[in-house]
């Protein structure tokens, strides 16, 4: 894995954690439904 790689996950991870924290019903919908 590149660190360019790496780097994207991590900032999808962190984009995630930062939608859940402002809307957490939007991501508890979101889970349910993946």
């Amino acid at each position: 894995m590149t660190v360019r790689a790496a780097r994207r996950i991590i900032d999808r991870d962190v984009r995630v954690d930062r939608d859940a924290l402002a809307d957490p019903s939007v991501s508890l919908r979101r889970m349910l439904r993946s």
